[in-house]
């Protein structure tokens, strides 16, 4: 049988890690002008049509990204809040457990 472990914090942390990523990525500028600055038409152009492919690729990696980080956000506090309704049912305190045996 498989365990899954979760660490909530670490999971809400992993969300605004990727928000910020997603946040660098959306902020960053094509390639202006290079087209004039290489002359040649059949290379500029397969150059612009990389560089637009990019800028769309990047744009849908970034709204992907931001969207993940939020989810990983909301996931990781939902665990935490499941965590300490948890602890309060079995009375337990930050030094310990009673309930359940165990120390906190």
């Amino acid at each position: 049988m498989t365990t899954l472990r979760v660490d909530a914090a670490t999971i809400q942390e992993l969300g605004g890690e990727l928000r910020l990523l997603a946040g660098h990525l959306a902020g960053l500028e094509g390639a202006r002008g290079l087209r004039r600055d290489i002359g040649h038409d059949t290379v500029s152009s397969a150059l612009d049509d990389l560089l637009g492919n990019w800028t769309l690729a990047r744009g849908q990696l970034a709204r992907t990204l931001d969207d993940l980080g939020e989810l990983a956000g909301e996931a990781g506090a939902a665990y935490l809040l499941v965590e300490q309704h948890v602890l309060d049912s079995l009375g337990c305190r930050p030094t310990a457990c009673p309930a359940a045996g165990i120390p906190q």
